[in-house]
């Protein structure tokens, strides 16, 4: 691999990610709602709420409501899958398109234009992945969802698609230099994200757990439906709501 090229591909992802679709939606949609403070997720029924100083699709949902959140994480998947693509067309033979989405994400979470101050990188992480295996972005996500059901930890419906793409590249693919690819965004994606982790794992040592009407009453269709099958549709679910008939009859 060319050092210059090297150099190219990082310089081009980098700069593209850093462009902040989550602020020029805002400003575009509402502008006294531009400027970017912390963001707190509340949780009515208790005294407990997540802070965030982050940039993202979330935030703008938050701010402006579902749809402006949808088209801020489109165009964040598009960031990531566009630059990624091009430099895999232009120099196909080398790994560089691998230099360019990383470097995408690194934009995205640490955009120079704003302070180094950006999102957590889930949207521009899918586009790149998109790019370098389609099939295999969504064979991660449907095993998250089977996880999901045979654990009932909301978790793997998240982030399972992202954190099973090491194992998928190592073993299904067998290609340890998309593996490496694939650990560094998870390690950049857990980094961007550990103050988060950090009050939500707070959050659940406390024994509370947020409610389906918390949910809804914040936005959160995506939650709520998550809290519903959690409750209804899991395997562990399932095999308790069994033994209660049983013991019933």
């Amino acid at each position: 691999m060319s050092l210059g090229l090297s150099i190219f591909a990082i310089a081009f992802g980098y700069f593209i990610g850093a462009i902040s679709f989550a602020r020029l939606v805002v400003r575009v949609v509402d502008p006294d709602k531009a400027k970017w403070e912390k963001t707190t997720i509340e949780y009515p029924a208790s005294e407990h709420a997540i802070e965030t100083d982050l940039v993202s699709a979330t935030s703008v949902r938050l701010r402006l409501g579902a749809r402006y959140g949808c088209l801020t994480a489109i165009l964040d998947i598009v960031k990531g899958f566009v630059p990624t693509l091009l430099v895999w067309m232009w120099f196909p033979e080398q790994p560089y398109y691998l230099l360019t989405s990383v470097a995408t994400v690194v934009g995205h979470n640490w955009p120079v234009y704003y302070k180094f101050q950006g999102g957590r990188g889930l949207s521009p992480i899918l586009g790149g992945f998109l790019a370098v295996d389609a099939i295999g972005l969504v064979i991660t996500h449907v095993l998250g969802f089977v996880l999901t059901f045979l654990t009932a930890s909301p978790m793997w419906a998240f982030l399972g698609g992202i954190m099973l793409t090491v194992p998928w590249f190592l073993i299904a693919r067998r290609d340890p230099v998309l593996a490496v690819y694939a650990l560094i965004i998870n390690i950049i994606f857990f980094y961007a994200t550990r103050g988060e982790f950090k009050q939500v794992k707070e959050i659940q040592d406390s024994g509370y757990k947020p409610t389906e009407e918390e949910y809804l009453a914040r936005g959160e269709t995506g939650s709520a439906r998550m809290t519903r099958m959690m409750d209804n549709y899991t395997l562990p679910s399932l095999i308790k709501r069994l033994r209660t008939r049983n013991e019933q009859s």
